[in-house]
């Protein structure tokens, strides 16, 4: 195929999926076929950041038993910060009325979005459950628990960033050998003791 034609039909060419987001389209497809999704919605992204929370949890502590998520999304990964998905998916919601919908359920890439926006909302402020207890705790709490403040003078910088490399780093089938100024911010990202990734 060639250079332009790779272009052409970008959103045509087969991607990798993600275990985890195919697992929330699918448990919030049971409410859009029921017209819950507004009144069901948020609760159901309440309970994904609960899962994701013991998740967190049980790694840190190193016991080995795996978490009802792993169990759910054997291929699901580390999260290395909290993230405030019903927060996340509210906010996303009030700007594209997902649930006001009725033909055209909730689409795997709006999903992403959500997570991207949850991550950022944790990378941005500190999110910390309202009854003050801290990350560590071993106490899992629920999504209305947790109380996110934007504070970009308490971000202390994330532990990992990822890069799809075409479309995002730099054109599809390029490189960003031209742009020194790319470069430099991810020497600057290592240096700091941020992981850096490209993902194929």
């Amino acid at each position: 195929m060639s250079f332009s034609s790779r272009r052409r039909n970008y959103l045509l060419t087969p991607h990798r999926r993600d275990g985890l987001i195919e697992w929330m389209k699918s448990m919030l497809t049971h409410s859009f076929v029921l017209d819950a999704l507004e009144t069901s919605g948020g609760d159901t992204f309440s309970h994904f950041e609960m899962l994701v929370e013991e998740h967190r949890r049980l790694e840190a502590e190193g016991s080995g038993r795996p978490s009802r998520l792993k169990q759910l999304v054997p291929t699901v990964g580390t999260f290395h910060t909290r993230l405030p998905l019903r927060q996340a998916f509210e906010v996303y919601n009030e700007k594209y009325k997902l649930t006001k919908r009725k033909h055209i359920q909730i689409s795997f890439n709006e999903i992403r979005h959500i997570m991207n926006l949850a991550q950022v909302m944790a990378m941005r402020g500190v999110c910390e459950p309202k009854d003050g207890s801290k990350e560590g705790d071993a106490e899992v709490k629920d999504a209305e628990s947790t109380d996110c403040k934007n504070s970009v003078e308490e971000f202390n910088g994330p532990k990992m960033i990822t890069f799809d490399g075409d479309q995002t780093l730099y054109s599809d089938g390029s490189n960003f050998d031209s742009n020194p100024r790319l470069a430099n911010y991810l020497y600057e990202l290592v240096h700091s003791g941020v992981t850096v990734r490209k993902i194929d």
